[in-house]
């Protein structure tokens, strides 16, 4: 018959096995391993370690690959062929469950793709109010211009976009910027 365990045994012993339940767990979630580990993982899924696969995870939503590239040192923030970074390809496909990781990722948020879309004004022209939020609270600029020149908030109301142009208002747009014409929305109104 074993003798049981001395008592000033145990306190250590729990403190001692707790803390290797915690280093597993950080291990399963990669926080130990290192670039060429997440490089293999990479191969082994036959994915290669660049851009365009992190914009094509972007687009599938697959938000664990997208972590693996992260790790790899990939850079999650080229943008493609049109100029969108990976934040603008997240919105424009509609996976706002991303938005978090690519604005804390270093993606651009004021930055225009070739036709001149901003995250925000895409979020905005998505009717993804929420996001449009999270990307000012992280400092998206309200004052911004569409690509047809035109500053959002005077194009919004021009056009009717008038819930778009009282969001911007809310958020910080300047009701006194003007156009190229002089026009600002409180001219506009009158």
């Amino acid at each position: 018959m074993s003798s049981p365990l001395p008592r000033f045994l145990l306190f250590p012993l729990i403190l001692v096995l707790g803390g290797l339940v915690c280093l597993g767990v950080l291990y399963q979630q990669g926080y130990f391993k290192d670039p060429k580990v997440a490089l293999r993982e990479l191969k082994k899924q036959g994915v290669e370690a660049n851009p365009a696969s992190v914009h094509k995870a972007t687009l599938q939503g697959q938000t664990s690959l997208l972590e693996v590239l992260k790790r790899a040192e990939v850079d999650l923030t080229a943008p493609n062929a049109l100029g969108q970074n990976p934040l603008q390809l997240a919105l424009l496909s509609g996976r706002q469950n991303l938005l978090e990781f690519f604005v804390t990722n270093g993606n651009d948020l004021n930055t225009s793709d070739q036709e001149g879309n901003t995250p925000l004004s895409i979020a905005l022209d998505q009717s993804f109010q929420g996001a449009a939020a999270t990307l000012i609270r992280a400092g998206a600029q309200p004052d911004f211009k569409l690509s047809s020149g035109e500053l959002a908030l005077i194009e919004y109301q021009k056009t009717g976009r008038l819930q778009d142009a009282r969001f911007l208002l809310e958020h910080g747009a300047n009701p006194h910027s003007t156009n190229l014409s002089g026009e600002n929305i409180l001219s506009l109104a009158l």
